[in-house]
């Protein structure tokens, strides 16, 4: 959970950061798709679980909840 501005601002870095990362990461060259595919599909999750975050610390700043 988020608890503050800073916390948010790290967040949305580290989102973008996993973001670029799962779009660069078709880039490797003699790695396995079944593991390719596993880490598209951690950094996926991992993503969601973020922006749902980010979500909800900007709902409750808002004041909608």
């Amino acid at each position: 959970m988020i608890k503050n501005e800073r916390q948010y601002r790290l967040t949305k870095a580290q989102a973008n950061r996993f973001s670029q990362t799962l779009q660069n990461l078709g880039e490797a060259v003699g790695v396995h798709p079944l593991i390719v595919k596993a880490q598209r599909d951690a950094l996926s999750s991992q993503i969601a679980d973020l922006k749902e975050e980010l979500r909800e610390y900007e709902s409750l700043t808002n004041g909608r909840q």
